[in-house]
């Protein structure tokens, strides 16, 4: 049997769009916020020369989320004389520079600090 049927030829008209559709999305972003303070004691204030003044670096999280591979790093004035391998950090920390023979700077490493902490 053949097809002997003419083709057709068919077109699709678009249908009007009536709808009215309203979105309104929103999304919180949690994320950590870190706080620095860099405060010094001595014996004398203001520090005399030959004095022994002490740094202390507090880092804190105020934000909503853990912070993760955060770096803290800070150079001693030139006025004084930085003494190699007096950096101390808080358990969670590793002190990267400041403890080997020749280091100028400090440099201290923690994987996270979660929110709250110091």
């Amino acid at each position: 049997m053949t097809n002997t049927a003419p083709p057709q030829r068919y077109l699709i008209q678009p249908v009007p769009f009536e709808g009215k559709y309203q979105t309104d999305a929103r999304d919180t972003l949690d994320l950590p916020s870190l706080t620095q303070a860099k405060v010094w004691n001595g014996a004398n204030d203001p520090a005399l020369p030959g004095n022994l003044i002490t740094y202390t670096i507090a880092v804190n999280n105020i934000g909503k989320e853990v912070a993760s591979d955060v770096v803290i790093t800070d150079t001693p004035d030139s006025l004084g004389e930085f003494v190699v391998g007096s950096v101390v950090a808080s358990a969670d920390g590793t002190v990267v520079l400041g403890n080997n023979p020749g280091d100028t700077s400090i440099e201290v490493e923690f994987q996270s600090l979660a929110v709250s902490a110091r």
